[in-house]
């Protein structure tokens, strides 16, 4: 879940600047910076598992704290930016209102992100409850961002 979005950047990347930009070279450099920094979060020892608690994970401030800023700083915030980016660069009207489709469901994947941290600090079960009926909603932003990206636009053939 922490990792994945480092993928979304990525893509953004080689959309915005091109495959040859952004090559396999520069694409494992920010695979392994990322992964290096994910890393640090070991070092916090910051996740609790008792029988006292279900074995339902618990996390500390600061490795809430830790995670929240390495989300927003090298993963969210770059992602939208990149996106905001693409989405000024076309010129194509039906192209723009897919991209925000896009921009829409990667903002929410990072909101549902954050939402984990935040459950698995407050431990509260009655908002984990919650939040896991809410959590379903993952497959619909999982459609918004293939809808926005994945789907071909229909090209029209000029002979018909």
């Amino acid at each position: 879940m922490f990792y994945a979005p480092i993928f979304l950047l990525l893509f953004n990347l080689i959309i915005l600047k091109s495959e040859k930009v952004i090559d396999n070279k520069k694409q494992i450099l920010i695979l392994g910076g990322y992964a290096a920094i994910l890393i640090g979060w070991i070092l916090i020892q910051g996740i609790t598992i008792e029988k006292s608690n279900n074995y339902v994970p618990y996390w500390s401030l600061p490795f809430y704290i830790y995670i929240v800023i390495v989300l927003t700083v090298y993963a969210m915030g770059p992602t939208i930016y990149t996106s905001i980016k693409i989405y000024q660069d076309f010129d194509d009207k039906k192209m723009k209102k897919k991209w925000k489709f896009y921009i829409i469901g990667t903002t929410l994947y990072f909101v549902n992100a954050l939402a984990i941290g935040f459950f698995n600090y407050y431990n509260d079960p009655i908002l984990r409850l919650i939040y896991n009926t809410f959590a379903l909603s993952l497959f619909c932003i999982a459609y918004v961002i293939y809808y926005g990206v994945g789907r071909q636009i229909q090209k029209v053939d000029p002979g018909s």
